[in-house]
């Protein structure tokens, strides 16, 4: 038995294909198309071979989408009407990377695959992202941890994993969500959201956490080990992926475009100029800007440590695995594996939205089909071999 999963049209395009629940092949379209975060997913990766899958249930994030979006609408000036115009200009721009109208529906993956309808399923994101990181390590059994921005409406997941089973039985959701958290951080630095998450973790010891106490203004980390943001200092709250806001008293205000940020072509002192207001002043004052990095890198650690310390309480296991794009960094596992009190980690390689593709899959086959497990990830070389031209390197 084949089975495709794909994960694609939010970003980190990928795909992998599975053999009697064995892995055979794994991909991202960043590969072919050199370039990274690749949204759009091309013909490539379809052509690995026919199967089913999908990672994203589509209604449930569209119906976020407009859920936040509506209540900023205003009265249309003819009839009093909500202004749908207004909607849109909340609605993330998706259509941008579709074909056509049913590009995230059975109809667009059918066409496309030539498979029938009824093999082709969708599975949540969270869940994706549990089943990448459990079904594949070496536990028999295992407490399970999501961390991301956020997929469909949960940003985060507790559960556990026994044999071929997997049960996710808590859950935070948007707005309140640590990686958006860490993403406005990491365009106020001038990386790329979704991309240059890491570079803000790789520059925080090059600073001193002294705006922490000032961090923790921003969100809440709860006894059960949930977590809350003070929606207060966000305007507006995530309601446009492309847009994002945050305000530090008394250390830094900031309205961040995403694509003034993404674009490599202007510094980021000048990107800041009007956002920031007084950006000379305060970098004079702050020498350098790790110390917004070291800040939101402390105060994301201690929130991780915190989930998984009431995980492993809950639970009683010895192993733990992970996955989701906070599960990235590395600084924040160290400290997991240190202080939570389990014993032992997995954490899946590809643990952003490019492993929901395995995870789909994977769940598709031991879960959903009750087959055993049969296939551990001690590696990540499952891509193919490309020659890149010189011309192709910019």
């Amino acid at each position: 038995m084949y089975i495709l999963g794909i994960s694609c049209y939010y970003h980190d395009a990928a795909a992998v294909l599975l053999k009697d629940g064995a892995l055979v092949a794994a991909a991202e379209e960043e590969r072919f198309t050199r370039k990274k975060t690749r949204l759009r997913f091309s013909q490539t990766g379809y052509q690995i071979l026919p199967g089913r899958g999908g990672h994203h249930r589509p209604g449930s994030r569209l119906r976020r989408v407009f859920r936040e979006a509506v209540p900023q609408a205003g009265p249309h000036p003819d009839d009093g009407s909500a202004d749908l115009s207004k909607v849109l200009e909340g609605v993330p721009r998706i259509h941008d990377h579709m074909d056509d109208r049913q590009a995230l529906g059975r109809d667009h993956f059918a066409d496309r695959t030539g498979i029938s309808k009824d093999k082709i399923l969708f599975s949540e994101h969270h869940l994706s992202h549990a089943a990448s990181a459990y079904l594949c390590s070496p536990f028999e059994e295992s407490a399970v941890l999501t961390v991301d921005g956020v997929g469909e409406w949960v940003t985060a997941t507790h559960g556990m994993g026994k044999g071929n089973q997997l049960t996710l039985n808590k859950q935070i959701e948007f707005p309140h969500s640590l990686g958006l958290l860490y993403s406005a951080f990491t365009a106020f630095l001038g990386f790329e959201v979704n991309e240059g998450e890491y570079k803000v973790m790789g520059m925080a010891p090059y600073g001193d956490p002294i705006y922490v106490d000032k961090v923790w203004k921003l969100i809440q980390l709860n006894s059960d080990g949930s977590f809350s943001l003070n929606m207060d200092y966000f305007s507006p709250p995530f309601h446009r992926e492309d847009l994002q806001q945050v305000s530090l008293p008394r250390c830094l205000a900031l309205r961040v475009h995403r694509r003034c940020c993404s674009s490599r072509k202007k510094p980021v002192s000048e990107v800041f100029r009007n956002s920031a207001g007084n950006f000379q002043e305060m970098s004079k004052m702050n020498n350098t800007m790790p110390t917004f990095a070291a800040s939101i890198q402390k105060v994301t650690e201690d929130i991780m440590v915190g989930m998984a310390t009431h995980l492993h309480k809950t639970t009683g296991m010895k192993n733990l695995c992970m996955a989701g794009g906070v599960a990235l960094n590395s600084v924040a596992n160290t400290r997991i594996l240190k202080e939570s009190g389990f014993e032992n980690m997995y954490v899946q390689p590809a643990a952003g939205d490019g492993g929901g593709a395995l995870g789909a899959a994977l769940w598709a086959y031991n879960t959903l089909l009750g087959k055993p497990r049969n296939f551990q990830m001690d590696h990540a070389f499952w891509g193919v071999k490309i020659r890149i031209r010189k011309s192709e390197i910019s």
